[in-house]
């Protein structure tokens, strides 16, 4: 089915992964909260990013901590897996980044544009960390300072946007929906 009619018609969604049902609700509810990296992938775009649990609330990417949702059963040295919508994420050039404090609950990480795509109204960005993970972000054209490749940024997003996930198979991180 074509999931922009699906979202817009239906008032609970079903997404099914070899026969199962992994994702019921509404289609709100299914893009801000999904349940799994699975129905993350499969509903929108996503960046996931793999990290070690030092905290109820708190994880380490790449040596930064970052803030997570407080997410019950996690032990400290756990892989997790957190999810960021591309629309959730601001990236700030690296100046304006050092002038502009962090929010509190907020989480900041280092990265490199690699492209810069302009959409008119919006644009997309995708950036690199120093890790090499790939993020891709997304904003209004007037948001943003002009980017260009190579330029250093700073990601910033509110812990409260990300989900974190404590399974997932390497398969749910993309998007062939036809495949699963």
């Amino acid at each position: 089915h074509d999931q922009e009619e699906a979202m817009r018609l239906s008032q609970r969604i079903a997404i099914f992964s070899h026969g199962k049902i992994v994702g019921l609700g509404s289609g709100y509810d299914l893009y801000q909260n999904p349940p799994n990296a699975f129905v993350a992938s499969f509903l929108g775009n996503s960046n996931f990013l793999k990290a070690q649990v030092t905290g109820n609330a708190s994880v380490q990417f790449e040596q930064q901590p970052l803030a997570i949702r407080p997410t019950t059963a996690l032990q400290n040295g756990q892989q997790v897996l957190l999810m960021v919508r591309p629309e959730k994420a601001l990236v700030l050039v690296q100046e304006h980044a050092e002038q502009t404090p962090l929010p509190a609950g907020w989480n900041e990480i280092s990265a490199q544009v690699s492209e810069v795509v302009f959409l008119g109204e919006s644009l997309t960005c995708s950036v690199v960390t120093p890790g090499g993970c790939s993020l891709t972000l997304k904003a209004l054209s007037n948001d943003l300072q002009p980017l260009q490749a190579g330029t250093r940024v700073r990601v910033r997003w509110a812990a409260a946007d990300a989900c974190v996930y404590s399974e997932w198979n390497e398969s749910d991180l993309t998007k062939a929906a036809g495949s699963h």
